[in-house]
């Protein structure tokens, strides 16, 4: 499962209007097939979600797997994950370095600004996404571990407009208030009840509908594990 494949996708601005370049499969498209022959490419905004990473949590149950079987810790990136971005860069490497000439190695300052939010995981992932992109074939280090000189921005989570769920603002908690009393999520609720309290005796927590997402999280990371 690739989860950084999911949420990737660059936007890209020419002189004569603006281009979407959607990255499937770690393969940007031909943003040319967006563009004029006469347009000038002037600027890529790229984003993407971290790597491949370990579950957040574990829940007390008699499990198969415990917290010391996911080297690095919970919630922490894996070295796939680390691989996942390493290649990601080298794809943008090939179409924005190589191929486009767009940029240039020798002006990364001024040229690039790097933002992530503040987990382990989104920076070590900024910092392997950056070691792809400005890897030099030509030298003999260690694939993942090449020195790419690209400070990465962030800021504290209770600061960070990035960190979008856990953001205070008060319209966005007008707006929950409003859909958890509405008939439909009423009603989904209500419906719910049974399955939650099943959820309640198996993992040996107590758990509202929000949480559900919880139990598919760690489940998913440790089915991925075997």
């Amino acid at each position: 499962m690739n989860w950084l494949l999911f949420c990737c996708f660059t936007f890209v601005l020419y002189g004569k209007g603006f281009a979407i370049s959607v990255i499937s499969h770690g393969v940007p498209e031909a943003v040319e097939d967006f563009a004029n022959p006469q347009d000038k490419l002037l600027h890529v905004h790229a984003v993407w979600r971290h790597g491949e990473r370990n579950p957040s949590h574990m829940f007390p149950i008699n499990d198969l797997n415990n917290a010391s079987v996911f080297v690095g810790g919970l919630g922490q990136l894996t070295k796939n994950g680390v691989k996942q971005l390493h290649t990601l860069g080298r794809n943008f490497q090939t179409k924005y370095i190589k191929n486009l000439k767009f940029l240039n190695p020798d002006n990364i300052n001024s040229e690039i600004y790097a933002r992530s939010t503040d987990p382990d995981r989104a920076l070590i992932s900024a910092m392997s996404f950056f070691s792809g992109l400005f890897t030099n074939d030509s030298t003999n280090n260690p694939p993942f571990f090449k020195f790419a000189p690209v400070p990465i921005h962030s800021q504290a989570p209770a600061d960070d407009p990035l960190e979008f769920l856990r953001f205070e603002c008060q319209r966005k908690n007008q707006l929950w208030d409003i859909v958890h009393k509405s008939n439909a999520i009423e009603t989904l609720l209500n419906n719910s009840d049974a399955l939650l309290n099943e959820f309640e005796e198996y993992f040996k927590v107590q758990m509202n509908f929000n949480q559900i997402s919880a139990i598919y999280d760690t489940v998913f990371f440790e089915v991925s594990k075997k």
